[in-house]
């Protein structure tokens, strides 16, 4: 693609030519084009929410800039002036050009012709934008000075609006950073997690047996948790209690760290209506709750929950009794019960080895 200003030096001639896009314009915006919409493909395996979404729409801005560009040509004649645009071409005859100005906007700086009923037209292929000037911009503004010149326009050729050169980059890089936080960047690098999850009834099977000696332990599917592998244990303590301790070792999802993941998702996942947290409750791992509910899955029980997460690890230990009416525990046995709790799920922690 040819670099050219048309025209000669007497005033009739020089409203006579063809100015073309420059080269340097045409390819910035397909570089604009290509680079961000190749990271936000990236973003996108990666599994970014957002900042692919914002890399997207700054390629299809700058792919639609880039045809436009490519297509564009400002043809100068002795009759008027013929736009060639993606959209079609525009003839305006010199009669009706009132003004010819120059466009300062936040993305760089353009020309423009004034017809008509105080109509304006962007001249596709002279801009100059901030990211890839054009070297060659004053030469086309005085082709165009020239032509409006012979066309008996006004001769200056005014500025007008505000964009310093500053602006475009700054909002770009406050966009860019706002669309990243909420993917939570901070998560995506990792210390030291767990590999490999430990069985859910062998590490706590001595605690258990010092509670009941007589309970066996059960193996129970795991809770079903997207991007977590989950292994469960059950017990019967005594005749009306009902022990289950359920480990979650959560993975990597793109550039999410599994530890991350594991913080993200970890909560009671209880109705807080049915939950009574319990105050000054012993501290485990790098984040823990202890609490009490009255209901589950819209049935009656009276039951205990400790839920610990280390890393990407979450240990979740329940105690359940089916009755809605708890008045006949004594608060000695409550107590004695969370004791045990927090034991096994300190137990259970401690049995994950975490690289």
């Amino acid at each position: 693609m040819a670099d050219t200003v048309s025209g000669v030096t007497t005033p009739a001639a020089q409203a006579q030519g063809t100015v073309r896009p420059s080269r340097q314009v045409v390819i910035g915006h397909l570089v604009w084009t290509l680079v961000p919409g190749i990271l936000a493909w990236f973003g996108w395996l990666l599994r970014l929410d957002w900042l692919p979404l914002l890399l997207g729409a700054f390629a299809a801005v700058h792919g639609f800039w880039f045809l436009s560009t490519a297509v564009g040509r400002v043809d100068l004649r002795p009759d008027g002036i013929r736009l060639r645009r993606l959209v079609g071409i525009t003839a305006i005859a010199w009669p009706d050009v009132s003004q010819c100005t120059v466009r300062r906007t936040p993305f760089g700086r353009h020309a423009r012709v004034r017809h008509g009923q105080n109509r304006s037209l962007r001249l596709p292929a002279v801009a100059s934008p901030y990211l890839f000037p054009d070297p060659k911009f004053d030469d086309k503004l005085a082709t165009i000075r020239a032509a409006c010149t012979a066309a008996d326009a006004p001769n200056a050729v005014p500025v007008t609006g505000w964009g310093p050169g500053w602006a475009y980059p700054a909002v770009v890089a406050a966009l860019v950073i706002g669309m990243t936080l909420p993917d939570r960047p901070w998560g995506w690098v990792a210390g030291a997690e767990a590999t490999e999850l430990a069985d859910a009834c062998s590490p706590v099977q001595t605690l258990v047996a010092a509670w009941d000696p007589n309970a066996r332990a059960e193996p129970v599917p795991g809770v079903p948790t997207p991007g977590a592998e989950s292994r469960a244990c059950r017990w019967a303590i005594g005749s009306e209690l009902v022990l289950i301790a359920i480990f979650q070792r959560y993975e990597r999802y793109g550039l999410h760290s599994a530890a991350s993941m594991a913080e993200l998702d970890f909560g009671p996942h209880l109705p807080a209506h049915v939950l009574t947290f319990v105050d000054n409750a012993p501290h485990l791992g790098d984040e823990s709750f202890v609490a009490r509910y009255n209901e589950l899955a819209g049935v009656a029980l009276r039951g205990t929950i400790v839920a610990a997460r280390r890393a990407n690890v979450v240990v979740t230990v329940t105690l359940s009794q089916p009755d809605a009416d708890p008045s006949g525990t004594t608060p000695d046995r409550t107590v004695a019960e969370l004791d045990r709790l927090v034991e096994i799920a300190r137990a259970a922690l401690a049995a994950m080895t975490f690289r």
